[in-house]
Formats: C-alpha cells, structure tokens, sequence
C-alpha cells in the first residue's frame, strides 16, 4: 500500500504541473493577442449605413444606423437587439432567431457571429479582454462583456488582423 501511495503521488503531482504550466502559456498568449487587438484601430468599416431587421411577427421592422447597433443577444425565441443612442445603450425585443437576423446583416463585414447567442458589431467594440478560456468584448455605454465562444474565435480573430 505504500508503494501505490508513492506511485500515486508520483504519478499526480508531474501531471499537475504539466496541466498548470499548459494553462499558463495559453493564458500568456490569449493576453499577448488581447493586447496586439486593443493597439489597434478597431473601426474597420466606419461607414454608417441603414440596417433593417425583420421580425417573425407581423409589423415587426426596425431600421437603424449600422454604427448605433452594439450587438445581438439571443433570448429563446426572440432576439434582444442592443443600440447606442448618444450616451446610453438600450435593446428591442424582436420575434425570430439569431440565425435569422444573421441572414438579414450577412452584407456588412462588421457583423460577426462571436458565440451561439451572439451576433456582434466588431467595429463599436471598445475594448477586448480574454484568460485562458477566450475573449470577452466591452462595449462604449453598456456595462458588461459580451463573451466570445472558442468556437468562433478565429473569426474575430480574422476581423481585428485585417
């Protein structure tokens, strides 16, 4: 019993290390990212342009500046969609699913999918932030992060390097 104890601990402790030195290269490089991200200008397409979403539900339309939409949030069968206005943000509720809206914005680049229940504005985002996990994304006027899944990294990563 004393020689599987030995071989246990043995065993462990090496694979802990590991595990906690992976996690901290992978920490270390998601922030070198971050940082290369915030130095650069984040306006790819500063051109503002009508949008118009169309919801499921009948006379549901609402058009609004390009610039003026923060970001898309998913809500079951609705869509929460975020705008600025000036020094406050604030959100409609629209019928239809994300995918839908998706379709809808497909023309401008600045639209990007970022996780499963988000659809993001990559030009209004005012700062990244990110662990070991993936980034966040905050936005100027509204006060919490908006997260980016694994899943869809590359593509705000392919975003900010262009």
């Amino acid at each position: 019993s004393v020689f599987i104890a030995y071989t246990f601990v043995l065993g462990v402790i090496p694979a802990l290390f590991l595990a906690f030195l992976k996690q901290n290269r992978s920490l270390k490089a998601r922030l070198r990212e971050v940082q290369e991200i915030n130095t650069k200008s984040h306006s790819q397409n500063s051109e503002s342009s009508l949008c118009i979403l169309k919801g499921e539900g009948q006379a549901e339309v609402l058009q609004f500046e390009s610039k003026n939409l923060l970001f898309l949030k998913s809500s079951g069968n609705y869509t929460e969609v975020w705008l600025q206005e000036e020094a406050h943000s604030f959100s409609k509720l629209l019928r239809g699913t994300l995918k839908n809206f998706e379709n809808q914005l497909q023309g401008d680049i600045n639209f990007v999918r970022t996780h499963r229940s988000y659809i993001c504005n990559l030009s209004q985002v005012q700062e990244v932030s990110g662990n070991a996990a993936g980034y966040n994304l905050r936005f100027k006027n509204y006060p919490q992060t908006v997260p980016v899944s694994r899943s869809h990294l590359q593509n705000v990563r392919a975003y900010f390097s262009s």
